[in-house]
């Protein structure tokens, strides 16, 4: 029986995630974290234990085109809710685990496997990034100060804990000093500024598409030259529709939601850290008052 490429990239993704599964068991460099989650060190970086070197440094070498879609983002910055928008404007199945994998987790050898169009996300610095050959290319940033709220809350156990925290304090702490999962943010998004200067680029912040869902779905309907989904008002409101009731229960749209963790001092430590990255750049002000005290 003949084997699709489909069918031949999801066997070997499967492959790889056993791979890495037994690996992971016997891995004596496996560290806790902050969070007390166990974190694989790679060139100085934290990565979830999903990563290999083998995985994340091939990940450069995946060859993408002009047609595929590539999302780039830092953990924990609502990339989970852009791609269901995007899976809704191409019709494809929104719960379809094979579609966006993480390139870092699969590298190479798996990725190029996957039959074109390919649609491929990843929370890699660019500097590991892939050659981008044209591909549509969209970057999601999200306030630092939410981003690390959140991945503090993803910690088990901490979805209740009572604020404020020494817990909190400690992680943030970690979070500023780059050894959280995928290290500094703001070394992160410092690699990306070439990117969201380039105005071929959509470049989208987790507080604006949170905010208006019409608008963020019509610009990536018209990026991804997919303006018949989102010219008709019948079409754009059901993909409106679909993506809220898909998303209701299972991400937490609340913007500024840090000011229950942090104290001011600790506002101030991350305020001082983005403007000493992004002062004078293109980037200063794109959070507006979202950081204010």
């Amino acid at each position: 029986m003949t084997v699709t490429k489909v069918e031949a990239y999801i066997e070997a993704s499967v492959k790889k995630a056993e791979e890495i599964k037994n690996f992971n068991e016997t891995d004596s460099t496996l560290k806790e974290g902050a969070g007390k989650k166990l974190l694989r060190k790679i060139d100085s970086i934290n990565y979830p234990i999903y990563c290999t070197e083998e995985t994340v440094k091939s990940a450069g070498a995946i060859k993408l085109e002009n047609n595929d879609i590539f999302l780039i983002s830092f953990p924990n910055s609502g990339i989970e809710l852009l791609k269901n928008i995007i899976l809704q404007l191409l019709d494809i199945e929104v719960n379809d685990e094979y579609n966006f994998p993480t390139i870092e987790y699969f590298g190479s050898s798996v990725i190029d496997i996957y039959p074109p169009p390919k649609y491929l996300q990843t929370y890699l610095n660019f500097n590991l990034c892939p050659k981008l050959n044209n591909c549509k290319v969209i970057i999601l940033i999200r306030n630092p100060k939410d981003v690390v709220c959140s991945m503090f809350k993803q910690i088990p156990g901490n979805e209740d804990i009572k604020l404020p925290s020494e817990d909190f304090t400690e992680f943030m702490n970690a979070f500023l000093e780059g050894e959280t999962e995928y290290g500094d943010y703001f070394t992160h998004l410092q690699s990306l500024l070439p990117l969201i200067d380039d105005k071929k680029n959509l470049i989208l912040t987790y507080e604006q598409t949170t905010a208006d869902l019409v608008t963020t779905i019509t610009k990536l309907g018209k990026f991804l030259n997919l303006q018949d989904k989102v010219s008709d008002q019948k079409s754009l409101f059901k993909i409106v529709e679909e993506v809220t009731l898909h998303n209701e229960f299972n991400y937490n749209y609340t913007i500024k939601e840090w000011k229950k963790y942090f104290n001011e001092e600790e506002s101030l430590k991350i305020d001082e850290k983005f403007n000493l990255f992004f002062k004078g750049t293109i980037i200063e002000n794109i959070f507006d008052k979202k950081m204010e005290w």
